[in-house]
């Protein structure tokens, strides 16, 4: 059984088929939440999420800026 480490953060990469389009850091929760709510919206990307974080990655926008679009 593997245990991951909540308070690490996330690498979170955005997809469209083969084209890297963004990649970001985010807290765990945010992370998965990121890629569900972009997977409902957006069927044809493919978010990615990893313990790959790394200096220099840009934090993941605000939550209001994911979650309010239909």
């Amino acid at each position: 059984m593997t245990v991951i480490d909540q308070d690490e953060d996330r690498r979170v990469l955005v997809w469209f088929e083969e084209h890297l389009l963004r990649a970001y850091r985010a807290e765990p929760s945010a992370a998965m939440e990121y890629a569900k709510a972009v997977g409902r919206h957006f069927p044809g990307l493919i978010v990615t999420v990893d313990k790959e974080a790394v200096d220099g990655l840009v934090q993941l926008p605000c939550e209001q800026l994911w979650t309010l679009t239909p």
